[in-house]
């Protein structure tokens, strides 16, 4: 910035010449001192020294007040607008980064589940395409792929200046596999997305159901119950091997009622204070697009069942 520049010249000068004046006011101050107890009459010579030590010490003080006088307050104010005028595009740039990865979030929900739609017909026939379903894929896999834009900008979006994040997801009924009986089962955990922080030790697959936890954990475990029990959006600081982390959990609705939590998005970051006034209705976006990927997800994994029992 042009006119911070300016500010700062102008108070380096400041800081250089201040020392001189204080001292030569003070050399000024005891002059006057001295030819004040010495004057006997105004014809003196001390008389005239206190009148011309006068003199220069009205000088200085006339010096500062004109400085003081001359203090650059238009500057101040151009760079409060600069100021005001980068937060402005900071905060335009943030919507337009939200807009796209909403967007892109969305795109990639309609490929998996056109890609799902088109191959689960009674004419699909070949192996090679059941594995390339989005059922095939890891269920992290599939969240990363899915909420990449957000996960990779999570600093933009928290407006944090700590780039590394621990996401995870606690889902509440996902359809899993169960060879054994030639069916499916519903399950329930957290599954680690991206652990930067890792800190993935301290989220435990069963964390919201275990009841012997302590310390850490269980203060992890009371916040993720309280924002599933309650369907709200929380976050709280706690120390973590003596470090502040934020804990952030926002509720993943129903795929048809936002009534009911059907799972948590977890972000775990690094002491931040405060958070966009935004932040929980953006999450709420992206966890209504998640809450769609886990339902064609669910859809999938029926599908493939049915399919490998059908053609046994």
């Amino acid at each position: 910035m042009k006119n911070l520049e300016i500010l700062k010249k102008w108070i380096d000068t400041l800081i250089k010449v201040g020392p001189y004046i204080i001292v030569f006011e003070v050399i000024i101050g005891a002059i006057m001192a001295v030819a004040s107890s010495q004057v006997e009459n105004v014809s003196s010579l001390w008389s005239g020294i206190l009148v011309f030590s006068i003199l220069l010490f009205i000088a200085i003080n006339i010096f500062k007040y004109y400085n003081e006088k001359n203090f650059p307050k238009l500057i101040i104010q151009n760079i409060e607008n600069e100021i005001n005028k980068d937060s402005l595009s900071r905060s335009f740039a943030r919507k337009s980064l939200i807009n796209e990865a909403i967007a892109t979030s969305l795109v990639g929900l309609n490929e998996q589940t056109c890609e799902l739609s088109s191959r689960s017909g009674q004419y699909r026939i070949e192996e090679e395409d059941i594995t390339e379903r989005m059922c095939e894929k890891d269920i992290e896999d599939g969240i990363m792929n899915l909420l990449q834009p957000l996960i990779n900008n999570m600093h933009l979006i928290l407006e944090s200046f700590n780039s590394k994040f621990t996401v995870g997801a606690f889902l509440e009924t996902i359809v899993t596999e169960n060879p054994e009986q030639n069916g499916t089962e519903y399950q329930r955990g957290i599954y680690t997305i991206k652990d930067d922080l890792n800190l993935v030790n301290f989220l435990d697959r069963d964390l919201l159901d275990n009841q012997t936890l302590r310390d850490e954990k269980l203060e992890i475990q009371n916040i993720l119950v309280s924002s599933r029990n309650n369907n709200r959006f929380e976050q709280k600081n706690i120390n973590i091997n003596n470090d502040i982390f934020t804990i952030i959990s926002s509720p993943i609705p129903l795929v048809c009622n936002d009534n009911y939590p059907d799972g948590l998005f977890i972000i775990i970051g690094q002491n931040i204070d405060n958070l966009p006034n935004d932040t929980g209705e953006i999450f709420k976006i992206f966890n209504r697009i998640l809450a769609n990927w886990i339902s064609k997800y669910n859809e999938c994994v029926h599908s493939r069942v049915l399919y490998k029992n059908e053609n046994k």
